[in-house]
């Protein structure tokens, strides 16, 4: 019975490791559906000198990345709809260029060979643990295969914190960049509002939960505009103590959001390029079409962490 569950495991394992070739995940919007955003995006990258995004792709979060995916593998950027909308246009400038940077910056996390090692140890770690059906009233042999998967699955875990410790003051020292660059592009004031504004990311949460049982704005990644428009002070404070008391270690995925602030502010940029109003909402208007279907996988994943 023991040898069948780690046999099994193994073979989840492989399956799971298995080298990925597809997109990255996300909603794909094309230069037609929005031309606007692509030129925005373009225009970033001209002035920060680096590649034009492949693709362009939309998720569900408070949350922007710069990857790889496909065959050949193709730059693509993720952007966030509820940050999107969360943002004033200026501070929007900042997150893409934030993320076009990394290309441009370079970060080992983000390369192939690192990428890989990572993604795979990752993935070793969650098909060895023993999920919440074998758990339920196991037999004794199956609580002694859990016990040794569990144990098991440390293996990778171990690795996994191993790597980004030997590649984690680089990989901060590459966020640190971005920010930097970033400034150049977008203005520091707006980098750094931006920034603030992360502190503030569980909102998310909350304004779908209020858009769901009391909605006052025309969709949740709108209420959350006006909550981080008007939380108080003192909150926005309390929770700028909470993240710099939260000393990070090098294994971490980024520094922490009160040194990103500190570099940035230390180093005062000028825009180069300005987002206006017009440009803002011309590009809102091309999004909407993708905000229900957002908002609704967005108020899934929320209701499914806490019912799990």
């Amino acid at each position: 019975m023991l040898l069948g569950f780690v046999a099994a495991a193994l073979l989840g394992y492989a399956w799971q490791a298995r080298p990925r070739f597809g997109p990255l995940p996300g909603t794909e919007v094309t230069e037609a559906q929005a031309p606007e955003l692509h030129r925005l995006v373009r225009e970033v990258a001209r002035v920060l000198g680096a590649a034009r995004p492949a693709r362009l792709v939309l998720i569900p979060e408070v949350n922007a990345f710069m990857g790889h995916g496909g065959l050949p593998p193709r730059p693509t950027l993720g952007l966030g709809l509820p940050l999107w909308y969360g943002l004033p246009p200026q501070e929007r400038v900042a997150v893409l260029a934030h993320e076009l940077a990394h290309d441009r910056s370079g970060d080992p996390a983000r390369t192939g060979l690192i990428g890989a090692a990572l993604h795979m140890l990752a993935q070793a770690y969650t098909v060895m643990q023993p999920d919440s059906v074998m758990r339920f009233n196991p037999t004794i042999l199956e609580l002694i295969g859990n016990a040794g998967m569990a144990l098991l699955a440390w293996i990778p875990l171990g690795l996994y914190r191993l790597l980004l410790e030997l590649i984690g003051a680089d990989h901060q020292r590459a966020e640190f960049r971005a920010d930097l660059l970033a400034a150049g592009v977008a203005g520091t004031p707006a980098v750094a509002t931006a920034l603030d504004r992360l502190h503030l990311s569980h909102l998310l949460e909350s304004a779908l939960h209020k858009q769901r049982h009391d909605p006052e704005r025309p969709h949740a990644f709108a209420e959350l505009r006006h909550m981080w428009d008007t939380v108080p002070e003192e909150q926005r404070q309390m929770r700028r103590d909470e993240r710099a008391a939260q000393r990070t270690q090098l294994s971490a995925t980024h520094p922490p959001t009160a040194d990103r602030l500190q570099v940035v502010l230390s180093h005062p940029a000028g825009a180069q390029l300005r987002l206006d109003d017009a440009w803002a909402a011309r590009i809102d208007a091309e999004l909407l079409p993708f905000v229900r279907p957002l908002e609704a996988q967005a108020y899934d994943d929320y209701r499914d962490r806490y019912s799990s």
